[in-house]
């Protein structure tokens, strides 16, 4: 506690109402559906030892938290499990909302019950719409009885698993009730101050790098629940072992321990958890052959191109050819033979221009961020040289950060794509080029942190873990800060899932959002005609954008839970938002990417199914059309 107080930005005041901020912390660490704990529980629990000792108390109160969660998670598997071994009966008249964010505690038992009855006629209906062989409105009674029957099986066995998740935490099993509350503790200062224990910390900084450790195996789950081999990435172990297939079935796992698992003890989820997890890195798995034969393999984890944070670069072939550059993550360079992402889009941007590109669409969509070296390093491809940001640290004056290197590697058309999961260097970067005028800026509101943090060892043996500290803040170049606000694009686009953004106004505990004066120097590009653009895109809309706005206003309204009703909800949806390919342009890999497609099969199909989609998105077709406009409106003058 004391080194967070030491090295955060904003620490608060160690009293009661801190208390109860862990109090919550730790409850919504345990509880983040909050289906499980009560009003009633976070009350009684704070007032009986708040007072005595702020600092101390939340410790004081771990065993009776423990006591209190194993309670309720015996009370909600009890329930839940008499539900799912009977016959569900499906209401005309119940419906359940789809929302985002805090929407506060139960208040009773019954109100929790009627959450855990809806919540799992929900589940049920997921289940039969995606696994009827037809419509759920052409089967007859028995059909539509013996399926749910099937849905109610598979859900309890998930449930089954996630129950005995969680007695194992409200055990303290290898001390993961301790760890929850050292979160806690961390989160009670501000959303992005984190606990690590040593294998939580690998697991961050891989998740940073564009290569991590990694079996080398996707899995998927077929209708009858059975658990099978998706995809085998080049180079991973498994690919390497020539004994693993697509379409292999799972049969059990052992892991470090030696002890073997039944698959009947997984479902997809935790079986991914694992296999993510930092904490195992030797695996033997039994599989059955599509031709009966059961074999078992021994798996170790190697260093692979992790796909989440694969830049890819793409033409799109229309009236002009326009290059799209897809950037999921800002990870850094090892110093050694892994490049940072800056170098990366550089080299991708290369190719584009061998393919006589007249603009670029970069698209950080969806782009959490990650190295603000990075960050720094690509906002320079693409400006002369000069301040990009400002940033200051705790009880240190505020610093300049800028592009020392002279010259750009790209001074095209350049649109940048962001959205509510847009967010940090992805943000600062969007920011600077928007404060320089030299990319237009397209999509929704972004996601708004504008904040730094600093990984320290927790220096008590005891603990043996690390925190991560925000201990700074980030500002445009203007001064102005982005914490809590985002960036607001040049031009606005509709979006389906705008209900499902949580931003970061939307956090506890989240750092006060304030402005800095100090004077930079730095002579912005002319400006850009954004208002023209602007009118012009706003007139293909309502056409372009037709489709999402109807499915944006179908998710705000409430779900039917009658397998009927619930059928024609999920038609509507998919007949709504069915995208077919773009018809004003075609999309192709580089010259130099399907040279390297032709020796590489694998390379080749991860790269039709990416084509496959970027043709079909109206985000990237209107960023498309903006860019020729623009290139219309420059000619004229």
């Amino acid at each position: 506690i004391q080194a967070l107080k030491q090295q955060h930005l904003q620490p608060p005041a160690l009293d009661d109402t801190w208390a109860m901020r862990v109090y919550e912390e730790m409850f919504f660490l345990l509880d983040p559906a909050q289906n499980t704990f009560t009003q009633t529980d976070l009350t009684e629990l704070a007032k009986s030892k708040l007072a005595s000792d702020p600092v101390n108390s939340s410790c004081i109160l771990l065993p009776e938290i423990s006591k209190r969660f194993a309670v309720r998670l015996a009370e909600a598997e009890k329930y839940i499990t008499t539900i799912l071994t009977g016959k569900l009966t499906f209401n005309k008249l119940e419906a359940v909302q789809l929302d985002a964010g805090y929407t506060g505690w139960a208040e009773d038992r019954t109100e929790l019950e009627y959450q855990w009855l809806t919540g799992i006629k929900h589940q049920c209906l997921l289940w039969m719409q995606r696994n009827a062989t037809a419509s759920l409105t052409t089967l007859s009674p028995n059909e539509l009885a013996h399926l749910e029957e099937q849905a109610r099986a598979a859900i309890l066995k998930s449930e089954q698993l996630n129950f005995a998740r969680m007695k194992a935490l409200a055990a303290n099993e290898n001390n993961n009730l301790t760890i929850t509350f050292f979160k806690a503790i961390a989160h009670s200062f501000d959303p992005h101050t984190e606990y690590f224990t040593p294998e939580l910390k690998e697991k961050f900084f891989n998740s940073l790098d564009k290569e991590g450790l990694s079996f080398g195996i996707e899995w998927t789950e077929d209708q009858l629940g059975r658990i099978k081999i998706a995809r085998l990435n080049p180079g991973g172990a498994a690919w390497k072992s020539t004994e693993l297939n697509p379409g292999d079935e799972l049969l059990s796992i052992s892991w470090n321990d030696g002890a073997s698992r039944d698959v009947l003890q997984y479902d997809l989820e935790t079986l991914l958890h694992d296999f993510e997890s930092t904490d195992f890195k030797l695996v033997s798995i039994t599989v059955k052959k599509s031709d009966g034969q059961v074999r078992t393999v021994s798996l170790a984890k190697s260093k692979i191109e992790l796909t989440d944070n694969a830049i890819r670069s793409f033409v799109l072939n229309g009236s002009t050819k326009v290059g799209y550059i897809m950037l999921p993550g800002f990870y850094g360079s090892d110093g050694q033979s892994t490049k940072g992402c800056a170098d990366d889009v550089a080299r991708e941007i290369l190719k584009l221009k061998k393919e006589n590109i007249t603009g670029l669409i970069l698209d950080l969509r969806f782009n959490g961020g990650g190295s603000l070296l990075e960050a720094i390093n690509l906002a320079g491809v693409f400006i002369d040289n000069g301040p990009l940001a400002l940033m200051q640290e705790v009880d240190q004056p505020a610093v300049t950060l800028k592009d020392l290197n002279r010259g750009t590697l790209y001074s095209g058309p350049l649109v940048i794509l962001i959205n509510g999961y847009s967010a940090s260097a992805s943000e600062l970067v969007s920011a600077a080029l928007q404060d320089w005028n030299r990319a237009i800026l397209m999509g929704s509101k972004s996601y708004g942190k504008a904040t730094g943090q600093i990984i320290l060892p927790v220096n008590n043996p005891a603990l043996n873990g690390f925190i991560k500290v925000t201990n700074e803040r980030l500002y445009r170049v203007t001064g102005k800060s982005l914490q809590q606000k985002g960036i607001t694009p040049d031009i606005e686009l509709p979006d389906a899932y705008e209900l499902f953004f949580e931003r970061e106004r939307n956090l506890r505990n989240s750092i006060v959002p304030d402005s800095i004066v100090k004077k930079v120097y730095y002579s912005a590009l002319p400006a850009l005609p954004l208002a023209e653009l602007k009118q012009r895109s706003l007139q293909r809309q309502p056409h372009a954008f037709k489709k999402i706005a109807a499915v944006a206003d179908l998710l705000t309204k409430p779900i039917p839970l009658h397998p009927v009703a619930f059928a024609d909800f999920y038609t509507r949806l998919e007949a709504d938002y069915k995208p077919k390919p773009s018809k004003i342009y075609t999309v192709t890999n580089t010259g130099f990417d399907t040279n390297l497609q032709a020796a590489d099969s694998y390379r080749k199909m991860v790269s039709e199914e990416v084509l496959a989609e970027i043709s079909k998105s109206r985000y990237i077709e209107e960023a498309f059309q903006v860019i020729q406009d623009y290139i219309a409106l420059t000619k004229t003058k």
